[in-house]
């Protein structure tokens, strides 16, 4: 059976809108879908402010406008972005360590839910232990020196394919940027 496999980052509001129609199209043509962890660098949202400079302005409008279309996207599948999280992205790599633990779309969905509806910390070990009981993981976190083992290799592996944002497709070793290649995809994996 062909797997799609995906590297999602809980902060980023684009892996968040890629989980419903990822697994649309899975469900679709019949695939099964690996959810695989990845850490991308999320800034928080840039604020007007006196005197700035026209390179400011062109990054905050930039940024202004993707988040509209985010939220345009989310309203569309009835999820919720928090400004919150859009203001100060927090850190998520405890989250990202129970992933790679119990790589199921309940816990992919909890996660998320906690992250951006919840907004509870993704790097708190009493949080990502709950997230892992309540999607019913075999194992909680490990203690910290292996967690941070753990994380590390799996974002060294995404590293070593070539993974520099999320979400990010894999099929056959070739990797597809972004939730607007899901129809391509979806193809590919037909005529392979």
């Amino acid at each position: 059976m062909t797997r799609l496999q995906i590297y999602i980052d809980f902060r980023s509001a684009n892996s968040y809108l890629a989980i419903g129609p990822t697994t649309e199209v899975a469900q679709s043509i019949g695939v099964e879908v690996a959810w695989l962890p990845f850490a991308s660098k999320q800034k928080p949202a840039p604020v007007e402010h006196d005197n700035e400079t026209k390179g400011e302005r062109h990054h905050r409008i930039r940024a202004e406008y993707r988040m509209r279309i985010e939220r345009q996207y989310a309203r569309r599948q009835n999820l919720t972005l928090n400004n919150a999280a859009y203001e100060m992205p927090g850190a998520t790599n405890l989250a990202l360590t129970g992933l790679a633990l119990h790589p199921t779309l309940d816990y992919v969905n909890a996660a998320f839910d906690a992250y951006w509806v919840r907004q509870l910390d993704l790097d708190d070990v009493d949080v990502v232990n709950e997230l892992l009981v309540q999607t019913q993981a075999k194992e909680q976190l490990p203690n910290a020196p292996a967690c941070a083992q753990l994380l590390d290799n799996v974002l060294h592996q995404a590293s070593a394919r070539g993974v520099i944002d999320a979400p990010t497709y894999l099929i056959d070793d070739e990797l597809y940027l972004g939730r607007e290649h899901l129809p391509w995809i979806r193809e590919l994996i037909l005529i392979a």
